[in-house]
């Protein structure tokens, strides 16, 4: 009977023993799921932290290309401005000379004929006049279509 009840005890020991490591092997399984779990959390989070810092990144860029063209397309508008005026300048400085260039020769001609340089270059700023109104207003008309 001794051996009996200590055949039993020794039974129950092991089966003790046997749902103890159960239940440890089990409580390991789910220790290294939930590890694994909080790995896989922590690395979609990181790998949504960097696809973020991409995007503002790449508006970053974006922005920063829009700026530039912007910039540059304000300095061409400038530089042909610049050399709008330029031209412009430069069409009146030669009708000026132009016009005096002929006004000397005009003097020349009344004085060789004989009139009077009043009345001579008096008809002749008439004339000079009116060229220098048209080359003005056909330069004006150059300038609005360019600008268009």
């Amino acid at each position: 009977a001794r051996a009996a009840e200590e055949e039993k005890l020794e039974q129950e020991r092991k089966a003790r023993a046997e749902a103890e490591e159960e239940a440890e092997r089990k409580k390991a399984e789910e220790e290294a799921r939930t590890k694994q779990a909080s790995e896989d959390n922590a690395r979609a989070a990181e790998e949504e932290r960097l696809e973020q810092e991409g995007k503002a990144c790449a508006e970053a860029e974006d922005e920063a290309a829009r700026k530039k063209a912007e910039d540059n397309a304000r300095a061409a508008e400038e530089e042909r401005l610049e050399q709008e005026r330029k031209t412009h300048t430069e069409a009146e400085e030669e009708a000026k000379l132009k016009k005096s260039e002929e006004e000397a020769v005009a003097q020349q001609v009344a004085q060789d004929s004989g009139e009077t340089v009043e009345e001579e270059g008096v008809e002749l700023g008439r004339g000079i006049h009116a060229v220098t109104e048209r080359q003005a207003d056909q330069e004006n008309v150059e300038e609005e279509a360019r600008a268009k």
